[in-house]
């Protein structure tokens, strides 16, 4: 049945007051006039060959009065791809609020000296700070450099035992298992950690050589492992068109970054992989900076992920804050959450979507799972925006996932509940906007800029995006469009998507 008839027949079931079935109940909306023309609009965009293929989920819902002007399939389940970070970050929010932080602590659990020396181990309990990175600090080691300048002030000069992480906060299944493989190595792909930086990416320089067969070098940019990058590329001339560029491999058995390949001569880029180890290199590079500054590490590093294990002084793994033996030496907080938030939606970022997602799980017990993360997030969700939990079915934070599925009605009430909250403005601000410098809505929707804050998300035969619309009344219109199975170039649904919120903003009602 064509779209076309389905409103139709929502449109009868009105007229002739014969209750609407089941499968109808959210057909397209119609309240007034101005839904009419709008629904009549957004089928004529939709049901049109070939994108009568793709199935479409659309909720548009007046802000102000929380009336559904149009509604198609909006309670049918969609891969939502990145509109899943809507789904994270709003639950994060409401359950912690806007001014919540992640800290990073460094404990001794023996005592120290006069001297400044630690008779035994440092240990952190991390937690998952997204932001040890670039995007929050002047570069990726500063914030580790913050933590060293923190133990020099307290006068530590060296360290008896070991640097432990202790990493019990989180279970170890760092890649969910409904990842695509092939996405695995990219850095988009970082897998979430207990203690990383850099957004868990290696970062990998290749600069070809003056002449064409010599080798071209081949660097890791940063610290870490000594090693963990080993390159075997050779340097191409500019016009040779045999080349094929290079691959970066993992090498689980030796952990480095094979890179091997060609490379055009005197051409120099950086590559990014995601860091296979993040926890280890990012220990690895805190050590290598406590050297630096002179403190001495007697024992190296080690990571303690069994919670019967002790990290030292007697102190159990996951236990460390409670431990008489033990006390603070260093207490680095991170941005506050609507920052993050802000950091993720605008471009985008997974990695740190999925770390504030893992965060979810942390209480009083260790080992949290992201099932239990996910739970959480299902169960803030319908406690504070009264989502449908059958509305939900997630399997990751950032989207990456094909086997998430969320309604358009319950991305909209989450919406709707947003701008109930007293940062209801940050919130919006924090969403990508057309012409915004590297947000997803940079270089679409120029002609609505300044009216239109959302959400974007695609992966393979899906795209979605769901936001705020300032319309051509000046009323703000919460808009949900998910569109799954299109078979279609990614950038011919867009345009479609696209033409459906313009059709929105310029299909007002009145103002009352």
């Amino acid at each position: 049945m064509p779209r076309g008839s389905r409103l139709t027949a929502a449109l009868l079931a009105g007229l002739l007051h014969t209750p609407v079935s089941a499968q109808l109940v959210d057909a397209p909306a119609v309240g007034t006039d101005a839904d009419l023309a709008l629904a009549t609009s957004i089928e004529s965009i939709v049901g049109v060959y070939p994108l009568d293929g793709v199935h479409w989920g659309i909720q548009v819902t007046d802000a102000a009065t929380g009336e559904v002007r149009y509604a198609s399939d909006a309670q049918r389940r969609f891969i939502p791809a990145s509109n899943m970070k809507i789904v994270i970050s709003a639950a994060a929010l409401l359950e912690r609020g806007p001014d919540w932080r992640f800290t990073t602590e460094i404990w001794s659990v023996a005592p120290i000296d006069d001297a400044g020396r630690v008779r035994g181990n440092l240990v952190i309990p991390a937690a998952g700070d997204p932001t040890l990175s670039a995007r929050f600090w002047d570069d990726d080691d500063a914030p580790l450099r913050a933590m060293v300048d923190s133990l020099v002030r307290r006068g530590i000069t060296s360290v008896d035992g070991a640097v432990v992480l202790d990493r019990t906060a989180w279970d170890t299944l760092a890649v969910p298992s409904s990842w695509m493989v092939g996405n695995v190595p990219s850095g988009y792909s970082a897998a979430p950690a207990t203690f990383a930086i850099g957004e868990g990416v290696t970062r990998i320089e290749i600069r070809g050589a003056e002449e064409a067969g010599e080798p071209a070098v081949v660097r890791r940019v940063g610290g870490g492992t000594p090693g963990f990058v080993v390159g075997d590329v050779t340097s191409i001339a500019r016009n040779d068109t045999t080349g094929t560029g290079v691959d970066i491999d993992w090498r689980p058995e030796s952990r480095v970054h094979h890179v091997s390949g060609d490379w055009r001569v005197e051409r120099i880029d950086t590559v990014e992989v995601a860091t296979r180890t993040s926890e280890p290199e990012a220990l690895a590079r805190l050590v290598q900076l406590m050297d630096s500054a002179g403190i001495v590490v007697r024992d190296g590093v080690r990571i303690v992920s069994d919670t019967t294990e002790t990290v030292g002084g007697g102190c159990l793994a996951g236990r460390t804050r409670s431990c008489d033996a033990a006390e603070a030496v260093v207490v680095l907080e991170s941005p506050p959450l609507i920052d993050i938030v802000k950091s993720l939606l605008e471009p985008s970022q997974n990695w740190i979507t999925e770390q504030v997602m893992r965060s979810m799980a942390v209480g009083d017990d260790p080992l949290a799972s992201r099932g239990a993360a996910l739970d959480s997030v299902e169960h803030v969700l319908a406690r504070e925006a009264g989502v449908d939990t059958l509305d939900l079915s997630l399997r990751d934070g950032s989207g990456l996932s094909a086997y998430n599925l969320v309604t358009p009605r319950a991305i909209s009430r989450i919406l709707e509940r947003m701008l109930q909250t007293s940062y209801a403005g940050m919130w919006r601000d924090a969403l990508a906007a057309p012409g915004e410098d590297d947000s997803t809505l940079q270089y679409r929707l120029d002609d609505l800029e300044g009216r239109i804050e959302a959400k974007t998300g695609t992966i393979s035969n899906v795209n979605s995006l769901s936001g705020y619309l300032l319309d051509d009344a000046g009323r703000t219109m919460i808009f949900s469009i998910l569109t799954n199975g299109s078979g279609l170039p990614s950038g011919r649904v867009r345009a479609a998507i696209d033409e459906v919120v313009r059709t929105i903003a310029a299909t007002p009602r009145s103002n009352p």
